[in-house]
């Protein structure tokens, strides 16, 4: 329960970070560019997007709306994937960037599932954190699949990706193919059930690393352009979307094996 807290948490900032982002410098290409037809709509689009992701980010973190406001951004997420994410892929499959945005966008969408069914029903006796394991199985599945993509572009834009890792450390073109490399080994563990929940904890702390040490540089590097805080924020959300997914198995082991054992039904109390 504590890891998926703590995704709560660096979710709803991330979320409520790319609204404030989408809002001040009024560009809508957060998820996708729109299409030429909407483009003259770009800021207003912009605008409302981050108010929508502002509320939504925010409620999330009182106990009172934050059922609510997952919903809300996820079917948000969600509703930008289909009409613009898909369209883009359709179109253009062979061309990784579209394949990418999908793919971080699909994470987004499958932390607020997983979220939203750890949040207890009015009147179920589910406990708390539970989720219910066709639910969870589903946004496994959906998630394990989101991340090769994510890794392929590693491999893809090798000159964009290098250059990312910090300078202090040697090897940038090594430690591109090994993250890559380790985005497509999460995902296919967590597909298939090889170490799932180690395979969810490591993609967790890795992104939460590339936002540490990538993108918090870059801010200080250029605090007033936009790229470095979109991807900031980006990717704190990636990252607490990444902790929701790796809290949702705990219940799991570390070790080989694929069921997830359902979890504890509290004990019956005892005659008198």
């Amino acid at each position: 329960m504590r890891v998926t807290r703590l995704g709560q948490v660096i979710f709803a900032a991330g979320l409520a970070g790319l609204g404030v982002v989408s809002f001040v410098f009024r560009n809508f290409e957060l998820f996708w560019a729109l299409p030429p037809a909407l483009l003259a709509w770009n800021a207003a689009f912009a605008r409302a997007s981050g108010v929508v992701l502002i509320a939504a980010g925010l409620g999330m973190l009182p106990p009172r709306t934050a059922r609510l406001a997952t919903l809300v951004a996820t079917l948000y997420v969600l509703l930008w994937l289909l009409l613009l994410g898909v369209r883009a892929v359709v179109r253009h499959p062979g061309i990784e960037v579209g394949w990418l945005s999908f793919g971080q966008n699909l994470m987004l969408v499958t932390g607020g599932w997983t979220l939203l069914g750890s949040f207890p029903e009015r009147g179920s006796d589910r406990p708390a954190g539970s989720i219910e394991p066709r639910s969870r199985r589903a946004a496994l599945v959906l998630y394990g699949l989101a991340l090769p993509p994510v890794g392929l572009s590693h491999f893809v834009y090798l000159n964009l990706t290098a250059p990312l890792v910090p300078a202090w450390l040697p090897f940038h073109t090594g430690f591109a193919y090994l993250t890559g490399a380790g985005h497509i080994a999460a995902g296919l563990g967590i597909l298939f059930g090889v170490l799932p929940r180690l395979a969810a904890t490591a993609e967790a702390t890795m992104i939460t690393i590339f936002t540490v040490f990538v993108w918090v540089p870059a801010i200080a590097a250029a605090p007033a352009t936009r790229e470095p805080w979109l991807e900031f924020f980006l990717s704190a959300a990636i990252a607490g979307a990444a902790w929701i997914i790796a809290g949702s198995l705990q219940d799991a082991p570390w070790g080989f094996a694929r069921r997830i054992a359902p979890p504890r039904a509290a004990a019956a109390p005892e005659p008198v």
